[in-house]
């Protein structure tokens, strides 16, 4: 993951849920320490599952697309987890696609 994906991410963390530097910093640390440990979303998907509304799974898809752009690239292998994730968590296939549309649109913007 690219420093400029890193940033993203907190900048995410921090806008959605008021964390501080800190637990930011906090909170992506172990976030990474538990995917060099995963050897499958699955856990991870089933916790989104069962806590998430449909409305916060699609702002995490977003957000996804976000942090896949971060660096001004859209990798396929980026896409296609994105895909992958979306379609587990039953995020319809038009709201994948408004949300990377979204993205592209903001970051044309920039």
């Amino acid at each position: 993951m690219s420093d400029a994906e890193l940033k993203v991410i907190a900048e995410a963390m921090k806008r959605r849920f008021a964390f501080s530097d800190d637990e930011t910093q906090a909170l992506v640390d172990a976030a990474l320490e538990q995917e060099r440990e995963a050897v499958s979303l699955h856990p991870f998907v089933r916790l989104i599952i069962e806590h998430f509304s449909a409305v916060q799974k699609r702002r995490i898809i977003e957000d996804m697309w976000e942090v896949a752009y971060a660096d001004r690239e859209l990798d396929k292998y980026e896409e296609a987890q994105i895909r992958k994730i979306a379609d587990l968590l039953y995020v319809p296939h038009k709201d994948f696609i408004r949300a990377k549309l979204r993205i592209l649109e903001t970051a044309g913007n920039k």
